[in-house]
């Protein structure tokens, strides 16, 4: 009886440890707030790359990150896994969702975004540059 009621414990924690709910982050370059865990827009981180730092724990996060009609462009982040300046670095199974057309802007100097993993939509994104070539994207 003891075996069996240890057996269902273990089973419910497993299945309460794997229910974990996907969560939202924002970024708003006016936030007038900004704090961690970024999670409301009064909240809500001024760079990309801090919204994803706190994102991506449960596989189905979504960073919201504001445009304010297209003007509010989004420039240089300078951490690279393959040697290069990007705006952002996405290695996590999230979505990156631009609201109100945010722009990606490599300024002709850095990539736009380097992704491996997550999904990034709803963006302008331009003057990318990497190794030499234009396109700027990853």
């Amino acid at each position: 009886m003891r075996k069996m009621a240890l057996a269902l414990l273990g089973a419910s924690c497993c299945l309460y440890a794997g229910s974990a709910q996907a969560s939202d982050r924002f970024v708003d370059k006016n936030s007038p707030f900004p704090a961690p865990p970024y999670n409301t827009w009064d909240t809500a981180a001024h760079t990309i790359q801090t919204a994803i730092s706190y994102a991506g724990t449960v596989d189905g996060d979504t960073v919201w990150v504001y445009g304010n009609s297209g003007s509010s462009i989004y420039t240089g982040y300078n951490v690279d896994p393959s040697h290069y300046s990007n705006v952002f670095v996405l290695t996590k199974n999230i979505t990156l969702m631009g609201v109100a057309n945010p722009i990606i802007d490599g300024q002709h100097e850095t990539r736009g975004f380097y992704l491996s993993a997550g999904v990034v939509d709803g963006f302008t994104i331009r003057n990318g540059f990497a190794n030499g070539i234009a396109g700027g994207t990853a």
